[in-house]
C-alpha cells in the first residue's frame, strides 16, 4: 500500500509500467493554443501539448480508457510526460497524412515548466508519416512509420541522446473487429526502455458498446544484462452508460526483464471511469 500504481512495474522488475496512474495530484495535461487551416486539414497546436495525442497513436492508447501496460503501448520509445511543446499536423490529399513536434524531455504536468523547457532546452522531437481511410479515422484506420530523437538530459544525472523508430498498422473491420500490430526499434539511448519490441492484439467492440481487448509484446531490453521479456494483457471494459464504464484487466508478465527470481508476475487491477 506504499507503492502507487505508476511505480509498481519497477517494484517487481519490469522494464515498463503497468499503468500511467500516478500520485502527483493535480496537474494540466493540455493546455494549448490550436489554429486550423485549410478547413480543418491542417492545424498547429503550443502551450501544454501531451506527445501521447499525436506520436505514434493507435486506437488503444489511452491508458484511462484502454492498454495499461506501457510495453504494449510504446515500448522503444521514452515519452516525456506533459509539458510545453508545440506540433504541425497536416493532410496531404485525402489519405497521406504528416505530422511534426517537439516538445520538453523534462515536461511534468504538475509544474509550468520554463526552466526546463527554456532554460535547460531538452527536447523530445518526432516526425510521422501516416496512411488513413480519412482524416476522421486517424486514431482507428492508421498504417504509419514514426521517427523519434530526444536530447540527452541532465535534470536527473545523466541520460544520454538517443533516437528511434516504430512501424504501425491498425484496421477497423466490420465495425468489431480491430487488429493491430506494431513494431519498434531503439538505439537504446535517451532512456528508451527496450532496444527492440513487437506488439500484437485485437479489440473486439460488441453492440451493447462494451469492448473487449487481447494483446501480447515481446520486448528486448536496452540494458543487455537484462533478460528478453513477454507481456500479456486482456480487459473487459463495461459500458455500464454513456458516460460510466467500468473494466477488469489482467496483465501476465512471462520472464520479467529485471526479476530472475521470478518466471511470472501477474497484475490485476480494477478501473472505473465517468465523464461529466
Amino acid at each position: 500500500d506504499s507503492i502507487n500504481p505508476h511505480e509498481l512495474g519497477a517494484e517487481i522488475g519490469l522494464i515498463a509500467k503497468t499503468t500511467d496512474f500516478n500520485d502527483y495530484g493535480w496537474g494540466v495535461t493540455n493546455l494549448q493554443w490550436q489554429q486550423h487551416f485549410r478547413g480543418g486539414k491542417s492545424l498547429v497546436a503550443a502551450g501544454q501539448v501531451d506527445v501521447h495525442d499525436w506520436h505514434d497513436v493507435f486506437a488503444f492508447n489511452s491508458p484511462w480508457t484502454d492498454v495499461k501496460n506501457t510495453a504494449l503501448v510504446y515500448p522503444t520509445s521514452p515519452i516525456p510526460s506533459q509539458g510545453l511543446g508545440a506540433m504541425a499536423f497536416s493532410m496531404f490529399g485525402e489519405h497521406i497524412y504528416g505530422l511534426v513536434g517537439l516538445s520538453d524531455a523534462n515536461g511534468k504536468p504538475y509544474e509550468w515548466g520554463y526552466e526546463t523547457c527554456f532554460e535547460l532546452r531538452e527536447y523530445f522531437s518526432y516526425a510521422e508519416i501516416g496512411y488513413v481511410q480519412d482524416q476522421s479515422s486517424f486514431h482507428d484506420d492508421n498504417l504509419h512509420l514514426s521517427v523519434w530523437h530526444v536530447d540527452a538530459r541532465t535534470e536527473d544525472g545523466y541520460t544520454p541522446e538517443g533516437w528511434g523508430l516504430s512501424v504501425s498498422g491498425q484496421w477497423f473491420l466490420q465495425n468489431k473487429l480491430h487488429p493491430v500490430l506494431r513494431l519498434g526499434w531503439s538505439d537504446g539511448g535517451g532512456g528508451a526502455p527496450a532496444e527492440a519490441a513487437i506488439t500484437a492484439g485485437a479489440g473486439f467492440d460488441l453492440s451493447n458498446y462494451d469492448r473487449l481487448f487481447v494483446g501480447v509484446n515481446w520486448s528486448r531490453p536496452s540494458d543487455e544484462t537484462l533478460r528478453e521479456s513477454f507481456t500479456w494483457e486482456a480487459y473487459y471494459r463495461f459500458q455500464l452508460s454513456p458516460n460510466l464504464a467500468i473494466w477488469p484487466d489482467l496483465q501476465v508478465i512471462f520472464r520479467p526483464a529485471d526479476n530472475p527470481s521470478r518466471d511470472v508476475v501477474s497484475v490485476f487491477s480494477l478501473t472505473a471511469r465517468l465523464v461529466l
